[in-house]
């Protein structure tokens, strides 16, 4: 294998990888023995910080990603049936919602960021109507889940699906909070005009509701992991951060050097303890209880991993500093309450 001769066995990889900390054998080994026996592809987080590590730029991942794709169709995991029920929920008219029509921007806050309170995205959207003519919701799920437990098939009709309600509801501009949405929009469909939320509240005033003093509490922020390759998003949430007098320090390994907290790869369904293993890795890092991120999963994780992972936009709309844990149920309602938002239209 190329990779193999290529790879130096420096193992600047393994502090970074669940899989590969977790194995007794070299990461020049398992290349060499990969088709034979490679690790359970399904343990993959696909989190780039593996290449990111190497001085060769070896990528891991793009090995097991391309065993999910071969294994899922024949031998699909035990928790593939989870994760197919997960998006008839998602695409469920009950907790999906297109509203408005050829609006200025429309928000898509992402599955996690949607299960987390109607509240916090009415507070969003109210603080977009201020500045936008016309202000639309977009709550679908962007696909990826299938996608990330190897069925590209399946992710192939999601996406689809999720891209015939925003062609129907037609915004100028959709702006999402999500990285995952951001990423797999820009990769799928690079002429969509798609900013990262993030961007716009760099640009526009604070919401009224912020109270601007400065916390006590010392935060760490943590950048989730599909933001790897994409500077635009570290850039501007800092921005966001320094605009509202939020003090913060910086995980060792940050930005495109980032580690993910856990959920990455759907680890929290497909091997929980490895996912919770992950989780205590990367709180550990962190200097300070509170853990400050702009992805609901990792503070969700993070939160799993023994810190306080706190949300950016809870900070900024809700004045909170906690992350409340929520049961499946409260999660589900919160998404299907959703669907009753108002939108702001500016006069």
């Amino acid at each position: 294998m190329e990779w193999s001769q290529a790879c130096i066995d420096c193992k600047r990889c393994v502090p970074s990888c669940v899989i590969l900390r977790n194995q007794e054998r070299s990461p020049k080994s398992i290349l060499e023995n990969f088709s034979q026996a490679s690790p359970d592809p399904f343990t993959c987080m696909e989190c780039q910080a593996c290449k990111e590590a190497c001085p060769k730029g070896i990528d891991f991942g793009e090995l097991f990603v391309a065993q999910k794709k071969i294994l899922t169709p024949s031998s699909p995991p035990l928790a593939f049936k989870k994760v197919l029920r997960l998006q008839q929920w998602n695409f469920s008219p009950l907790f999906s919602a297109s509203k408005g029509h050829s609006p200025e921007v429309a928000f898509m806050p992402g599955c996690a960021l949607a299960n987390r309170s109607p509240e916090l995205i009415e507070a969003i959207l109210t603080h977009l109507g201020e500045h936008f003519h016309s202000v639309g919701y977009f709550q679908h799920c962007c696909g990826k889940p299938l996608r990330l437990i190897g069925d590209e098939e399946g992710f192939r009709a999601d996406f689809q699906k999720s891209l015939q309600a925003l062609r129907e509801l037609s915004p100028k501009l959709l702006l999402t909070a999500c990285s995952n949405c951001y990423t797999t929009f820009k990769k799928e469909l690079p002429s969509l005009a798609i900013q990262s939320l993030y961007e716009v509240l760099e640009e526009i005033p604070l919401p009224r509701s912020f109270a601007p003093q400065p916390h006590k509490p010392a935060l760490t922020l943590h950048d989730p992991c599909p933001s790897i390759s994409h500077p635009e998003l570290h850039r501007s949430v800092r921005g966001v951060l320094q605009k509202a007098g939020i003090p913060f320090g910086e995980f060792k390994n940050s930005k495109e050097k980032t580690l993910c907290c856990g959920s990455g790869g759907m680890l929290g369904l497909t091997h929980p303890a490895l996912a919770k293993n992950q989780a205590l890795h990367r709180a550990k890092e962190s200097p300070t209880p509170l853990i400050l991120t702009y992805c609901q999963s990792c503070a969700d994780r993070l939160t799993i991993g023994g810190k306080k992972g706190v949300h950016l936009l809870e900070i900024l709309y809700q004045n909170r500093l906690e992350n409340r844990p929520l049961g499946f149920f409260a999660k589900w309602k919160n998404r299907f309450l959703n669907r009753w938002l108002q939108r702001p239209q500016r006069s």
